[in-house]
């Protein structure tokens, strides 16, 4: 990832976290993030409800940010209207023992996700993992099986450590 703008000597990046709600009646959660390449801090967080409040909630972030990283926990890309997406199978395949896998996505099941990536869009945000100097990234994000193999390296390495110190 490329940074954006300097502020005491380090590179920052502005990441803005949505873990999106199933459906309109549950809040939604949110967290700015600012990051260099040594560390990271939370700048705040909030609890919008609903399109208009979350994208509200952006906006405001957006004055002052000058290149922001949006990360949705929430399938934003879903060309299919019915079944399953294929990284939906791949996930499945790689995490369903650790129960991690993703839930099946479509335009059907998951509507709202699309229809936000569409109200950023005119925001000048785009799809993807691109990020460089002046522009607005949405990124789609799954940090369950992340988290799955954070753990199980932390407990190899206490495993291995416990068994060293033997």
């Amino acid at each position: 990832m490329k940074a954006t703008h300097k502020k005491r000597g380090f590179f920052l990046m502005h990441i803005i976290g949505v873990d999106l709600a199933w459906g309109d009646t549950k809040s939604d959660g949110v967290c700015f993030v600012e990051a260099n390449r040594k560390n990271a801090h939370v700048k705040g967080f909030a609890y919008p409800h609903g399109d208009d409040e979350l994208l509200q909630c952006v906006q405001t972030e957006l004055k002052n940010v000058k290149e922001p990283f949006i990360t949705i926990d929430a399938p934003i890309i879903c060309p299919n209207k019915t079944g399953t997406r294929p990284v939906d199978r791949l996930t499945h395949t790689l995490f369903h023992r650790e129960h991690a896998a993703c839930h099946p996505a479509n335009s059907t099941k998951c509507p709202r996700p699309i229809r936000l990536l569409k109200k950023l869009k005119p925001r000048g945000f785009k799809a993807g993992w691109n990020i460089n100097p002046n522009t607005h990234v949405v990124a789609e994000v799954y940090p369950h099986p992340a988290m799955v193999q954070m753990v199980q390296i932390y407990s190899k390495e206490n495993v291995q450590n416990a068994k060293e110190e033997k």
